[in-house]
């Protein structure tokens, strides 16, 4: 994708499905958007949804108004959905008949600079990629099951040797997945997600990401944090027109 300087809104970290999601607002500024001519990408940078503990058909369902916003909105715009590592489960619907796309990294080129997206847990060393698929299945809000229910179904999807290979290693399977489903402000990570993302910057690019619920722009390191809207979050977004990329607040 190649344009000289294209108007993008970046979101990310909605958790939508949660208790604590600022749905409303979000709704709201969705239909603010539909005012803004210039407006050509619109991206979700990851953890849009929230299917840790939840049925993602039932959090779906409960979010069908705010899916519909973005349909209606993807009509005149280009969305993008990051899957983030609470809404890991999205990357499988990459190559189907959807509305949106689903990457789980976006590269936009203009003429002086790359925009290159991701969610963030990739720079988080306390995030495991390889048991968030568990999480995503799991449906059971109360974090004791959640452990349970999370291990089980990860060893299900092992040979049957390796069954037993894993039991040992449950008390520490346990002790990751109790930290990993703590907020990132929580778990103390938040300066080490973004040292990680600074060290990640390309020659010639901007990177964009989410994932720490704290929004900035850092001009000088060329990284950028869309924020959240969700817990105590200011409910801020990323808006990048004419090259600059700026933290606004709805």
């Amino acid at each position: 994708m190649k344009s000289r300087s294209p108007e993008i809104i970046v979101v990310s970290d909605m958790h939508l499905g949660s208790k604590k999601t600022h749905k409303k607002e979000f709704n709201k500024f969705l239909d603010y958007l539909k005012d803004e001519k210039d407006l050509e990408y619109f991206i979700i940078n990851g953890d849009g949804l929230e299917f840790w503990g939840r049925d993602d058909a039932g959090v779906t369902l409960e979010n069908a108004d705010t899916i519909h916003k973005l349909m209606e909105l993807n009509k005149s715009r280009k969305i993008y959905w990051i899957p983030g590592n609470h809404d890991y489960h999205l990357r499988n619907f990459r190559g189907h008949y959807y509305p949106f796309k689903f990457p789980l990294e976006l590269v936009i080129k203009t003429s002086k600079i790359d925009y290159r997206f991701l969610h963030g847990y990739q720079f988080d060393p306390t995030e495991f990629e390889f048991l968030f698929d568990a999480l995503c299945y799991t449906t059971n809000d109360s974090r004791g099951e959640m452990l349970y229910d999370a291990w089980k179904r990860f060893i299900r999807t092992r040979k049957f040797i390796e069954k037993f290979l894993l039991q040992p290693f449950y008390p520490k399977f346990k002790s990751d997945i109790k930290r990993m489903i703590r907020t990132p402000e929580e778990r103390g990570i938040v300066d080490i997600v973004e040292e990680n993302a600074k060290n990640s910057v390309k020659e010639n690019e901007f990177l964009i990401f989410g994932h720490t619920h704290k929004g900035f722009v850092d001009n000088y390191s060329r990284i950028a944090n869309s924020g959240a809207w969700f817990g105590n979050a200011p409910n801020t977004y990323l808006r990048i027109k004419r090259g600059k990329v700026k933290l606004e607040e709805f």
